[in-house]
């Protein structure tokens, strides 16, 4: 009976092993564009008030000329619906590593 419990979290391990491979494989940004974008983020919310909107991660987007919406589908399939949860929801560690 203990092989089975073995077996189960053993095929567990490499069910979310897979499914973090997934998610930053499907992530937009690189690790190194990810961190650009927090950065801006953080500079850019000690001056003002999140908006609740994706507003400066969307100019961010547009002055990095990448794919119109990218930045849109990969945080908020990551958790993140406003500029402040970029910085707060979205772990750079486990998502790259």
């Amino acid at each position: 009976m203990g092989t089975d419990a073995s077996k189960k979290r053993e095929f567990k391990r490499a069910y979310l092993k897979q499914q973090k491979v997934t998610r930053a494989r499907s992530f937009a940004l690189s690790q190194r564009q990810f961190s650009e974008l927090q950065d801006y983020l953080q500079t850019k919310l000690e001056d003002s008030k999140c908006s609740g909107a994706l507003r400066y991660s969307l100019g961010w987007e547009i002055a990095m000329n990448l794919p119109a919406d990218s930045v849109l589908h990969s945080v908020q399939e990551n958790g993140a619906f406003c500029d402040c949860e970029v910085l707060m929801n979205i772990d750079q560690q486990s998502l790259f590593e």
